[in-house]
C-alpha cells in the first residue's frame, strides 16, 4: 500500500514537473503588470501621496509597530522603486530583480496601514509573489531578446501554471465558503444593490427585493463556490469564462474596488492551453497571411509530447531541488487554505467579525455602518474633554477593529501629551456601529481606559462588547419601520439603537430638528432630561412608549432591569433650506476644535 501511494505521488509530481509552453505565463505577466501600473497611481496612492503620507501627526495602523512612515520625499522614492520594478516586470527586463523591487515596496506600503487593507490588495501582492518565482520571462521579454542563451527555447514546468491557477481558484472558493454566513444567506449583507442600473435586465422579471436576495446573495454565493471548478474543467471552461466576465464586469460598475475586477478577468486565460497566445497568433496568420506555411497543430503537439515523453523517461527520481520546490508549493497552498480560518489563533484581531479585512476573503459579507464615535479624555486631575475622533485620522475604519482602536488610543495619548500638555491622559472610546442591518450598538466598553487596557494578538480583548444576538431577528421589523417612516415624508430619517443595561447614552438635540421623537421598541428605559447645569425631569419608558424630545437640551438614556433596551429616534427636515442648514452644521462639526470641554456632536445632527 505504501508502495502504491509512493507511485501515485510520483505520478502527481511528474504532472507538476512536466514542461509546458511559457507563452501563456508571459502574457499573464504582461497584463497583470499593466494593471498594477494603474493600481500604483490610483489605489496605492501615488497620485495623492502628498495627501496620504505628508502629515507626520496622523495616526497610522501598521501590522507591526516597528513599521513607520518615512518622510514624504522617501515615500516618493518607495513609489519610484515600485514603479520601476513594475515596468521591469511588464518588459521582462532583469525580471527577478524587478519583482524584488516591486514586492519590497508593495508589501511595505501594504503593511504600513491596516485601515486601508482589503482583499484584493492582498491578492495583488500574492500574484506578483507567485509570478516572481516563475519563469514568466522565458517568452516575450527583454531578457529573452537580449540573447541570454539560458532563456532561449526554454519551457516551464507545469507547477508554475498550477500555482497561479490554484490561487485564483482559492480566491473564489474561499469567498464562497465565507458566504455560508447566515447574514449572507438570509440576504442582510448587501442592501439595495438592485437599484443599480446593471440589474436593469433582471427587473423585467423580478422585484428589487427578489434581485437583492436571489441574484445578489444566493447567486453570488453559488458563483463563488462553484466557478473555480468550472474553470478547471475543460468542457465547462468557455461558459465559466462568460460568467466570470459578466460577474467581474458588473462588480467594476457597482463597487469602487480599483483594478480587482479587471485583474480577475485578466487571469482567466491562465486556465487555458499553455500556448494559447501562439495559437491565436497562428490563427491570425493563417487568416491574414495564408501563404505563410505553419506547422500543423497536430504535428506541433506530437513533437511536444515526444519531447516531454523523453524527458519523463530520463527522470527516474526527483532531484533535491525538485523536492524542495514541490514541498514549498504544497506548504504555500496549505497556508492559503489555513489563513482564512486561523482566527481561533489570532483572537486579538477579532471584534464582531473574525480577523482583519484582508486575508480572510470574506468579500462583502459584512456591511458595517458607522453611526457615531465619541472619544473622551480624562487627565490626571480628572478634568474631562472630548476629542474629535477624526482629528488625527482620515478614515473611521479604525473604529471597526479592536486592534486599531488600541493603536488609536496610544497614538492619541502621545499627541495629547505633546501638543496639549495633558498629563497622563486616560482615553475612553464609545463607538456605535450597525452590522448587516442590526440595531446600532456599542462595540467597546466605554468605561475602560484604552491606554492601559490589555491587548494581545492571541487573546480576545475583554473590553469588546458582544453583539446583542437576541435582537438579530428584529431586522425585518426594522426594515418595515424604516419603509413606513420614509413613506410618510421624503425628509424623514430614523436611527435604531440597542444598548446594554446599566450603560448610559448622552445625546443632544439640535434646534434644526424640532420634531425629533423617541420610541421604545423593547425593554425598559430611563430618560433624564438635562437643562443648563441642572436636571429637568426623569421619566421611565417601556416598549411602545413615545416621547417628543425638546431641542437644545441634552438627554441621557439608560436601559434598566436585566435586559437590553431597544429604541429608535425619528427625525425630519421639513424643507430644502433646513437640509442645507444641516449640511452646513455637519461641516462645522468636522471643523470642531480638536479638543473641547463639551460634547455637542450628537448623532442626529452629525449623521444626516
Amino acid at each position: 500500500m505504501v508502495f502504491q501511494l509512493n507511485q501515485r505521488l510520483f505520478k502527481l509530481f511528474e504532472v507538476l514537473l512536466h514542461e509546458c509552453d511559457a507563452s501563456g505565463l508571459a502574457v499573464t505577466r504582461i497584463i497583470v503588470g499593466a494593471l498594477l501600473l494603474i493600481d500604483i497611481v490610483f489605489e496605492r496612492g501615488l497620485s495623492r501621496a502628498d495627501t496620504i503620507w505628508s502629515d507626520p501627526n496622523e495616526c497610522r495602523f501598521p501590522l507591526f509597530d516597528v513599521l513607520q512612515v518615512l518622510p514624504l520625499r522617501y515615500m516618493y522614492t518607495i513609489y519610484a522603486i515600485m514603479f520601476i520594478g513594475n515596468v521591469g516586470i511588464i518588459l521582462g527586463f532583469k525580471y527577478k530583480i524587478s519583482c524584488i523591487l516591486y514586492l519590497t515596496s508593495y508589501w511595505y506600503l501594504f503593511l504600513l496601514d491596516k485601515s486601508r487593507w482589503n482583499n484584493h490588495s492582498y491578492l495583488f501582492g500574492l500574484l506578483v509573489t507567485l509570478l516572481s518565482i516563475t519563469d514568466a520571462n522565458y517568452e516575450w521579454s527583454i531578457d529573452n531578446c537580449r540573447g541570454i542563451q539560458s532563456l532561449r527555447h526554454r519551457r516551464v514546468p507545469f507547477w508554475q501554471y498550477f500555482l497561479i491557477r490554484s490561487q485564483v481558484f482559492l480566491v473564489y472558493f474561499i469567498a464562497g465558503l465565507k458566504k455560508f454566513d447566515t447574514d449572507w444567506l438570509n440576504g442582510y449583507s448587501m442592501n439595495n444593490l438592485s437599484e443599480h442600473w446593471v440589474f436593469s435586465p433582471f427587473k423585467l422579471l423580478l422585484s428589487n427585493e427578489s434581485i437583492d436576495f436571489y441574484v445578489v446573495h444566493l447567486g453570488g454565493f453559488m458563483f463563488d463556490l462553484t466557478i473555480g471548478f468550472f474553470l478547471v474543467w475543460n468542457k465547462s471552461r468557455f461558459f465559466a469564462y462568460f460568467f466570470c466576465l459578466l460577474f467581474n464586469s458588473m462588480n467594476s460598475r457597482i463597487f469602487s474596488i480599483g483594478m480587482f475586477p479587471y485583474m480577475m478577468i485578466s487571469v482567466m486565460p491562465v486556465f487555458s492551453a499553455y500556448d494559447w497566445p501562439k495559437q491565436v497568433i497562428n490563427l491570425l496568420k493563417s487568416k491574414c497571411l495564408p501563404s505563410i506555411q505553419t506547422v500543423p497543430k497536430k504535428r506541433q503537439n506530437k513533437l511536444k509530447n515526444d519531447k516531454t515523453k523523453k524527458d519523463n523517461e530520463k527522470r527516474k527520481k526527483l532531484s533535491t531541488k525538485e523536492k524542495i520546490t514541490l514541498t514549498s508549493i504544497f506548504i504555500y497552498l496549505l497556508t492559503q487554505l489555513f489563513l482564512p480560518h486561523s482566527h481561533w489563533i489570532t483572537k486579538g484581531y477579532n471584534t464582531w467579525t473574525n480577523g482583519l479585512y484582508g486575508y480572510s476573503w470574506d468579500m462583502m459579507v459584512h456591511n458595517w455602518k458607522h453611526i457615531h464615535t465619541r472619544v473622551t479624555v480624562v487627565d490626571k486631575s480628572m478634568r474631562k474633554f472630548y476629542l474629535n475622533p477624526q482629528t488625527w485620522t482620515k478614515s473611521m475604519r479604525w473604529s471597526h477593529h479592536s486592534d486599531m482602536v488600541k493603536q488609536y488610543a496610544m497614538c492619541a495619548q502621545k499627541r495629547l501629551i505633546r501638543d496639549f500638555n495633558i498629563t497622563e491622559p486616560s482615553i475612553y472610546i464609545d463607538s456605535w456601529i450597525s452590522l448587516n442591518g442590526r440595531f446600532a450598538q456599542r462595540v467597546y466598553d466605554p468605561r475602560v481606559n484604552l491606554v492601559t487596557a490589555e491587548w494581545s494578538a492571541f487573546k480576545r480583548p475583554d473590553w469588546v462588547l458582544p453583539i446583542l444576538s437576541d435582537l438579530t431577528d428584529w431586522r425585518q421589523t426594522l426594515k418595515q419601520y424604516e419603509d413606513n417612516i420614509y413613506q410618510q415624508n421624503d425628509y424623514n430619517s430614523v436611527i435604531f439603537i440597542a444598548d446594554f443595561p446599566g450603560l448610559t447614552l448622552s445625546n443632544y438635540i439640535d434646534s434644526h430638528f424640532p420634531n425629533t421623537s423617541l420610541t421604545v421598541l423593547k425593554g425598559w428605559l430611563k430618560i433624564e432630561m438635562v437643562g443648563t447645569g441642572h436636571m429637568m425631569y426623569t421619566r421611565f419608558m417601556s416598549a411602545g412608549d413615545h416621547l417628543t424630545l425638546p431641542v437644545n437640551t441634552f438627554h441621557r438614556l439608560t436601559p434598566i432591569r436585566a435586559e437590553a433596551a431597544a429604541y429608535m429616534y425619528v427625525y425630519a427636515n421639513t424643507s430644502h433650506q433646513m437640509l442645507n442648514d444641516v449640511k452646513t452644521s455637519a461641516h462645522d462639526i468636522q471643523d470642531f476644535a480638536v479638543i473641547t470641554d463639551a460634547d455637542r456632536s450628537p448623532w442626529i445632527r452629525r449623521y444626516l
